[in-house]
């Protein structure tokens, strides 16, 4: 059974960005295209597996990833802003150099699947917003964080609650719910402003070949989109919780039996 989970799990994220990857590249008409991006999109999807898979990995992406990744969008954004796209370009690698440079002076290794849970929240929320940014609004995107996440409480609860498994039930439930509602109210807020942005609107309502929309039915159709987003959110952060969990455990029994 375990097995069949991790399976399922392991090909979630590749599978879901070749998808992406092929109706992208054949929205733009380029069969070649589509084929590079899905396997670009494949392997993106293998390498945070494999991120996932291996604790020490995991914690070294929460360790050093953040702060040059933050300081070089920041740095490219404002480059862009002020400049041309090549200045934000190299705004953003020097950004990128001196978060780098701060991980080394500033950055102090700690336990991090310890780390309060209002840091976390703060953490989540500010990636779930670049997320949704990076991709114009789009929150169907927001989706793969719930597998990191969902991780990350496999791995905290055996710091916190090994063997309680109603703790365990609690703290996967309030985390996954969490994402859910993450997702929710982001879905409902970009929506909002999209509703006032007519260019906007348009121009998305365009990727789906649809000239124009009754604005009740557009409505309707956010909520309903925004609502299966977190459930779907909910499933995807409390199944990679749930399977994770029973992963570690399988590892730390192996080891111990050596």
């Amino acid at each position: 059974m375990l097995n069949a989970r991790l399976i399922l799990l392991t090909l979630f994220l590749p599978l879901s960005f070749a998808c992406i990857g092929y109706v992208t590249g054949m929205y733009l008409k380029e069969p070649a295209l589509a084929v590079i991006y899905s396997l670009s999109g494949a392997i993106l999807g293998f390498m945070i597996d494999y991120v996932c898979a291996f604790r020490k990995v995991f914690k070294i992406l929460l360790h050093k990833v953040p702060l040059p990744l933050i300081l070089s969008l920041l740095s490219w954004w404002i480059g862009r802003s002020i400049s041309n796209n090549y200045i934000g370009i190299l705004a953003g690698i020097c950004g990128a150099i001196i978060g780098l440079w701060l991980n080394r002076i500033m950055v102090v290794s700690f336990r991090y699947y310890k780390i309060r849970k209002r840091i976390l929240v703060l953490v989540y929320f500010f990636f779930s917003i670049g997320i949704i940014g990076l991709f114009f609004g789009i929150p169907v995107f927001n989706l793969f964080l719930g597998v990191l996440a969902g991780n990350y409480l496999s791995i905290r609860v055996t710091s916190f609650y090994r063997g309680n498994k109603e703790k365990i039930r609690k703290t996967f439930f309030r985390g996954s719910l969490f994402t859910s509602l993450t997702i929710l109210f982001l879905s409902l807020l970009s929506s909002y402003i999209a509703l006032f942005d007519i260019d906007h609107t348009n121009y998305l309502l365009s990727l789906i070949h649809v000239n124009e929309m009754d604005y009740n039915k557009l409505a309707l159709f956010i909520v309903i989109g925004s609502v299966l987003l977190a459930v779907a959110e909910f499933a995807i952060t409390m199944f990679t919780a749930q399977t994770m969990l029973s992963y570690w455990e399988h590892k730390r029994k192996r080891y111990l039996s050596l």
